[in-house]
Parts: C-alpha cells; structure tokens; sequence
C-alpha cells in the first residue's frame, strides 16, 4: 500500500460474508505516524460512513 503527498491511501479489504449484513457501516483507519520534531506517537484517524444494500 502506497501513502500519497497529501496523505490518503486506497485499500481494498472483503469482509467475510457472515460478518457483514445490509445497512449503515463505519469504516475507520487509524495510523501510528512520529512527530516530526521528537519522535513521538501522532495518531491519525480517518472515518467514512457507507451504505450496504442487498
């Protein structure tokens, strides 16, 4: 997986058909990135709702 300049990335993932069923979702990432300055823990999260339909 490749991290573009601005820092959005594009996975694609298939759940287990079990696990998943029809309606609103919440797909959410997060990233362990280092502080520029000291080395320490920054973490980044990014969510997105959507929508499943038989």
């Amino acid at each position: 997986m490749r991290t573009r300049r601005d820092g959005t990335f594009r996975l694609r993932w298939a759940p287990r058909a079990a696990a998943v069923g029809t309606g609103l979702w919440r797909v959410v990432a997060r990233l362990r990135c280092e502080s520029g300055e000291d080395g320490s823990a920054l973490y980044v999260r990014r969510d997105a709702l959507l929508r499943i339909e038989a």
